[in-house]
């Protein structure tokens, strides 16, 4: 099928904006020609692609499964632009980096900030993905490293480097103060209320795994996509749950929360930097890879 591959970079404007206004901006056309040249690669493709609401712009089943391999391809050109314009020169470049928020707040920031101060003519992507989403970017090519905490399973051409180690504890707002008289067994703790991050998240398996092993199993009563929300939810009474300890000292000291002490033992868990060992990194990721490492070493 000979189609025009613009129509494919208009395409995957359209849909990263969700707006044809904003597309056209972003390509410098117009609005007029971007939604022709859409028409145009439907018609080619025989289907619809997009639906335009007066919210904007969703995607059908058909678009969904083509803005996947879209995506991918022009990211992998456009950073391959950048790589061009910036041989000859230690400076410049894009780095795309998927992380979790939690190895964002725990640990890399820091380096970020570090890095770019460093190095402020090499652009830094960053995009939040739970651990799983991030390790399927970094296996369809379009991460050059991810920044993600166990537990995971890595294909065999990855390679994990460790970074730090963290705990989580249980923690609950003040209507729930009658859990500060002594250590609590999980089989006592399931029968309350329990904020997680969604189900389909490491994390949860994480939390859920600890329940598993006595026998019992964790059903959140409210899932949020992140874990940075746990901690104003039980904030707010509506439940108890995990977070990381670091996330909660603050509002222990000040008293908005307190730590539910567990009979049962919270293994430690590690933020770690992963990256295809047969993927051949620009100058600046690999910048960025030794960077950390170095960071890391220094820590040690």
């Amino acid at each position: 099928m000979d189609i025009n591959y613009e129509y494919y970079k208009v395409f995957y404007y359209v849909v990263k904006y969700k707006n044809i206004t904003k597309a056209a901006q972003a390509l410098h056309n117009n609005q007029p020609n971007i939604t022709r040249i859409i028409k145009l690669l439907e018609q080619e493709l025989n289907t619809q692609l997009l639906i335009r609401t007066n919210r904007g712009i969703t995607l059908t089943e058909a678009g969904e499964k083509l803005y996947s391999r879209v995506k991918i391809a022009c990211e992998q050109i456009q950073m391959a632009e950048d790589e061009l314009l910036s041989q000859g020169t230690d400076d410049k470049g894009t780095i795309v980096i998927g992380t979790i928020e939690t190895a964002l707040h725990l640990y890399m920031f820091s380096f970020f900030k570090d890095f770019h101060k460093k190095y402020p003519h090499i652009r830094l992507k960053i995009h939040n993905y739970t651990t799983l989403q991030a390790l399927k970017e970094l296996q369809n090519n379009a991460l050059d490293m991810i920044i993600i905490s166990t537990p995971f399973q890595l294909p065999k051409e990855f390679s994990k480097i460790k970074l730090r180690s963290f705990h989580d504890m249980i923690i609950a707002g003040s209507e729930y103060d009658e859990l500060t008289e002594r250590k609590y067994s999980l089989k006592e703790l399931v029968k309350y209320p329990w904020v997680t991050v969604s189900k389909d998240t490491a994390t949860y398996q994480a939390y859920n795994q600890i329940f598993l092993d006595e026998g019992l199993i964790l059903e959140p009563d409210i899932e949020v996509a992140t874990t940075d929300l746990i901690l104003p939810m039980i904030k707010n009474n509506l439940g108890i749950g995990y977070v990381p300890a670091d996330f909660a000292y603050e509002a222990i000291q000040k008293g908005d929360v307190f730590q539910v002490h567990c009979q049962q033992n919270i293994k430690e868990r590690e933020i770690c930097m992963v990256y295809d060992n047969k993927r051949n990194l620009s100058y600046g990721a690999k910048l960025l890879r030794q960077y950390i490492m170095k960071g890391q070493d220094n820590d040690s």
